[in-house]
């Protein structure tokens, strides 16, 4: 069966709108999800009453971090299914709005081994997603800034603890905060209290939905060939998820992505 061509690389811009929503939807979910969790101390305890950490997922890719994910949770058959669909983006969508969305988070009635390796799994997931949405990077581009060992590996080690400070247990960045205590860096761990301590980070909401949208094209390889003109009307006139101020707002949107793209590339 011939799939039509589609106007964005992989996807069409009906599927970006989809995105976007799915994108909405899993932010509320997940602070549900949260509450929920938070408010059954007793289930906590017992899933960290041993071995219990999920900052080694960091050094998989988002879509590893998916697979490991849809495996201990039984998706993969699920997930098989629309890979070898004619639109996996469309049936990936038609998945999600048809299954409950709760099922994608662990049951507090699930066996205890179970819904620890599934929350544990999912973590990294929910914070990479979360990254995306902050810097435009995930979790793991951010870790692989830190394993070069660079002069923006410091960097991103805090910008990584402000989304995750359970991320210290990282191998990479436990090798760091270990070199730092061998030479006595007490700059290093100036900074490093205060990304523990700071509050998390939040985006404007406009903008984070700009960074998923700007991580998915870039993903794909289209944003470079789309022209500024095209860049305006998919963001601001037919998304309409970047401010629309009038004449400023393609330059304004050009100087976001022309910093955007600045950061994923460094």
């Amino acid at each position: 069966m011939t799939t039509a061509t589609k106007e964005f690389g992989k996807t069409t811009f009906d599927q970006l709108v989809q995105l976007i929503e799915l994108v909405n939807s899993q932010s509320a979910l997940k602070a549900e999800f949260f509450d929920i969790i938070k408010g059954q101390p007793d289930v906590l305890r017992n899933i960290f009453d041993s071995d219990f950490a999920w900052a080694e997922g960091y050094e998989l890719s988002l879509l590893e971090q998916i697979a490991v994910f849809s495996v201990v949770s039984g998706f993969n058959q699920a997930l098989a299914e629309i890979a070898s669909a004619d639109d996996p983006q469309a049936a990936a969508m038609e998945a999600f709005h048809e299954d409950d969305s709760s099922s994608y988070y662990p049951g507090l009635d699930d066996d205890e081994e179970q819904r620890k390796t599934i929350l544990a799994t999912l973590m990294p997931i929910t914070k990479s997603l979360e990254s995306i949405r902050l810097y435009g990077l995930s979790i793991n581009d951010l870790v692989a800034r830190i394993q070069r060992r660079d002069q923006s590996s410091d960097a991103a080690i805090f910008k990584v603890l402000r989304i995750d400070r359970s991320a210290v247990s990282c191998p990479c960045i436990a090798d760091r905060i270990a070199l730092a205590e061998i030479e006595d860096d007490q700059a290093f761990f100036k900074k490093l209290k205060n990304a523990l301590s700071g509050p998390p980070l939040k985006p404007r909401d406009e903008y984070g939905v700009v960074r998923y949208v700007l991580y998915l094209l870039n993903e794909d390889g289209i944003l470079d060939q789309l022209s500024p003109k095209d860049r305006y009307q998919l963001f601001c006139e037919r998304l309409a998820i970047y401010p629309d101020d009038g004449e400023d707002a393609a330059k304004s949107l050009d100087q976001f992505i022309w910093r955007w793209k600045k950061e994923f590339s460094t």
